[in-house]
Order: C-alpha cells, then sequence, then structure tokens
C-alpha cells in the first residue's frame, strides 16, 4: 500500500547529506516560520510540469534543463537571472525550429541554494571544519564561525527564490520571452563574435553561405479540402497558394473564408521577417484565387470578414499585436468603403484576467446574424496557453458593442487528439457551415496537429452567453 504523503514523510527515510545543526531550538523556530509562507510554486504549476514532462517522456517534447550548479547568495542580481533566462531561451528557439517538436524549459534556479559534499568535513592545512553545504546552510568562507550550519539562511533563501520566481514570471508574462525579441537576448560577450553571427543569422531566418535558407522547418501553405457531406474530406494534392513574395518567405496560413455577394473572399497571414501581415484571395470556385495583396500592416492577424455591409461599410474583426506596454492581445473591428481600405479601427472585445481567456483572444468564425445581432465564435487562451473556444453577441447595427459573451468556454481540450499534439491543449475554431433546425457546424484545429468539428445549436450557445 503507497503510504500517504504528508510534509513530514521525509524525516522517516534514510537521510544523508542533512547538515548538523547545532542549535536546534533555532532550527525548529525557522520551520515553524517557512511553514506560515505562502508555497514558491503552486500546485497548478507543478499539474501543468508534470503533464509536460510526461508528453516529453512519450516523444512528443524535448526536456531542457539548465542552471547553476547552486546559486549563492552573494551573486543574487536583476542581471544574472535576466542573462540565465536568455540563454535559456536561446537554447529554446534552436531546439524547437531544429527539432520541430515543442521544448520543455526547466530552470535549475529560484531554489537551488544546497551543495552535496563528498566529506562532512574539509581540511585546510591542520584546520578542519564542516565542509561547505551551500548558502542555504553556511558560508563559503574557511572559517570556524561562517561553516556553522545557521537556519536562519533557510529564510533568506526564500526570500531570493520568491523574488527570482517573481522576476522571471514578469519576463514571461510581459512578453520579453517573445520570438520577436530574439535579437535583445544576444548576450554582450558574444555579440561581435562569429557565434554571434550565427546566431543572429539563425535569428533573422537564413544562415549565410552554409546553404541553409531557413530556421523554420517548413514553409506554410494553404491547400482546398473537398467533402460531399461535410464529414469526409479529401485533401487536394496540389496546393492552392504557394508564398509569392517577400513578405509570405516564411509562409501564408490561417485563412478565414467569407462569402460576399457570392464570391468568396478569404484572409490569410502572410509571414516573414518583416512581420505577419494580413494578406486576401478571392474565389468562386476554389480552383482560381486572385491574390488582393496586403490589407493591414505588420503584426495583424485572426482578421475575419462581415458576410455583408452595416451602414453601407464593409466590416472586419482584426487582431493588433502590440510591442509595447502590455500587448494587449484582443479583437477591434476595422471598416472599409471597397474590402481594400481600411479605417475606423475600435477595440470590441478584450482578454479578461483570471478567466479562460485571460491571455489573447482572437476572431475565429464569420460572424452571422441570430435574433438580437451578430454571433461570433472566437479564440481564447489563458496565461498556460491552453486554447478553448468562447462565443460573444454583438449590437446588430454597431457590432463594436458586445451584449453577451461567454463566462466559461463553449468547448475546450478534453479529448486525446486535443490534448496532444504539436501543440497541446488546442481547440482552435475557424470555420463552420449552417445545418438545419438552427444548428452550426464548426470546425478547429486540435492541439495543431488535427482538423475536427463539433456540432452546436444556435439557442443553445446563446443561452450560454452572459449580459454584459
Amino acid at each position: 500500500m503507497v503510504e500517504r504523503w504528508t510534509r513530514d514523510n521525509w524525516r522517516r527515510k534514510p537521510i544523508v547529506q542533512v547538515p548538523e545543526y547545532p542549535d536546534v531550538a533555532a532550527l525548529q523556530a525557522v520551520e515553524a516560520q517557512l511553514a506560515t509562507f505562502p508555497p514558491l510554486v503552486f500546485a497548478g504549476e507543478a499539474r501543468n510540469l508534470k503533464s509536460a514532462l510526461g508528453r516529453v517522456a512519450q516523444g512528443e517534447g524535448f526536456l531542457l534543463q539548465g542552471g547553476d550548479c547552486a546559486e549563492s547568495f552573494a551573486e543574487f542580481s536583476a542581471d544574472n537571472i535576466r542573462d540565465t533566462f536568455k540563454v535559456m531561451l536561446q537554447m529554446a528557439v534552436v531546439l524547437t525550429f531544429g527539432a520541430a517538436c515543442p521544448v520543455v524549459k526547466v530552470g535549475r534556479m529560484a531554489g537551488q541554494f544546497a551543495k552535496p559534499r563528498s566529506a562532512p568535513t574539509e581540511r585546510q592545512g591542520e584546520v578542519e571544519l564542516p565542509s561547505y553545504r551551500g548558502d542555504i546552510v553556511n558560508a563559503l568562507e574557511f572559517d570556524t564561525v561562517a561553516r556553522v550550519p545557521d537556519p536562519a539562511r533557510q529564510i533568506q533563501a526564500y526570500a531570493q527564490a520568491a523574488a527570482t520566481l517573481n522576476l522571471l514570471r514578469a519576463f514571461t508574462d510581459g512578453g520579453y520571452a517573445a520570438l520577436t525579441r530574439v535579437h535583445s537576448w544576444m548576450l554582450g560577450f558574444v555579440d561581435r563574435s562569429p557565434q554571434g553571427e550565427r546566431y543572429r543569422d539563425l535569428a533573422d531566418g537564413h544562415l549565410g553561405d552554409e546553404g541553409a535558407t531557413d530556421y523554420l522547418t517548413h514553409t506554410s501553405h494553404l491547400r482546398v479540402a473537398r467533402s460531399a457531406d461535410g464529414e469526409l474530406f479529401t485533401v487536394e494534392e496540389e496546393p492552392a497558394l504557394l508564398p509569392g513574395s517577400e513578405l509570405e518567405a516564411y509562409g501564408v496560413e490561417d485563412p478565414r473564408v467569407t462569402q460576399i455577394d457570392g464570391t468568396f473572399h478569404i484572409t490569410y497571414v502572410s509571414v516573414s521577417r518583416l512581420g505577419i501581415t494580413t494578406s486576401t484571395l478571392a474565389t468562386t470556385d476554389f480552383r482560381t484565387f486572385e491574390r488582393g495583396g496586403v490589407i493591414l500592416l505588420p503584426d495583424q492577424k485572426d482578421v475575419v470578414l462581415f458576410p455583408e455591409r452595416v451602414r453601407d461599410r464593409y466590416l472586419a474583426f482584426t487582431r493588433p499585436m502590440p510591442g509595447s506596454f502590455s500587448r494587449v492581445l484582443g479583437i477591434w473591428l476595422a471598416e472599409s468603403p471597397d474590402l481594400a481600405h481600411w479605417g475606423g479601427h475600435r477595440p470590441v472585445a478584450l482578454p479578461r484576467p483570471d478567466m479562460w481567456d485571460e491571455a489573447r483572444i482572437g476572431a475565429s468564425l464569420t460572424p452571422f446574424r441570430v435574433d438580437g445581432g451578430w454571433l461570433e465564435i472566437y479564440h481564447g487562451a489563458d496565461r498556460t496557453n491552453r486554447y478553448g473556444m468562447g462565443a460573444m453577441l454583438l449590437d446588430a447595427e454597431d457590432p463594436a458593442k458586445v451584449l453577451a459573451r461567454s463566462s466559461h468556454p463553449l468547448l475546450a481540450p478534453e479529448l486525446d487528439y486535443e490534448r496532444s499534439g504539436f501543440l497541446h491543449d488546442v481547440v482552435f475554431p475557424s470555420g463552420h457551415v449552417m445545418l438545419e433546425e438552427g444548428r452550426i457546424r464548426v470546425y478547429y484545429g486540435a492541439a495543431d496537429s488535427n482538423l475536427a468539428a463539433a456540432d452546436f445549436s444556435v439557442s443553445d450557445i446563446l443561452a450560454h452567453l452572459d449580459p454584459c
């Protein structure tokens, strides 16, 4: 029978590498004080790491672990933490695009203060003192007082670990780890070295004269899939759209289709080292396509056209990707007289703190009219990058006004094909068809590896929404 875990279980196990504290009462007082402090790592973070490591064990990812042999009190600084973080990010970029799989990054920091020793004592000349066991136990100086194990050092170690974790979370949530900042991760001591040049070339998407043309594992393109029943699809062998300009050097992807006056208008993302732009195509048969060119400056994505004019203007949802301040990634509305020139940009909906869509949101389906306004199915992600599907009801005459919105996702990753793939825990809606009896079929990307579908009653979706 497995023993139930408690905080004191470890005391009943065989123990080595544990210092002998001469002042037992002081040790007990420190333990009691630490017991009142909040945890450094929360249960949800531990569960997320456990899940990620499980996928690594199944061959679905790569584990990158790095850090110091032991942290010290003397070298504690924001610059040192930042530089260690930079190195981890640099290595992760190379591994991600070189191995074509997600990289789980584990830092040996924010608590790595102890050092195992081969002997309990150290001798210099005729003097023998307790071994240095790390700053959490005693001091490095070879001195009688410094080498006495001091339980008060555990309090300092806790404070330093908490500060380190706070800074790392700020770096991660504040956009410092974004791939668009890859050049700022270059450490000064290699900035003008041959190694630095090779890294810059990799970041820019080429490796000079050595033959490689791109650090990406593929160049994305668009293909047509056809179906007679909306369930079984056949993907055409030849691409419908390949990159056709410098602005599409890294690929074309993430399309949205809207039918307006008998013509299908497709917005898609053009990706290159110059940024992420939105371009358009037009077709009537999905066999021949007319390029419309770039319609919005970088960085923009998740652009979805409305199927009809509102107040004699074409409308589109957009998703600007600002690089300044809080980098709020929300849904905006733009208008146009001709589907080519866009202006009148206004925010519609933003991520909501402490909710399922707290990190970013974007338009997904072509909005359609229902009783009471426009219904839009959108995607959202939380701070762990878990993507789900939600909905919002918009005013019929002014779709920038949100009347009601999902407090909980309509669909979230639960099944294996939604949870495991190139990107895990992803439900990403991208298109729909209308069915009979007030129902719709939503097609969505599952874990960035599969295409799936789910049927919904429109009335059930509306009932799911909470008034704003």
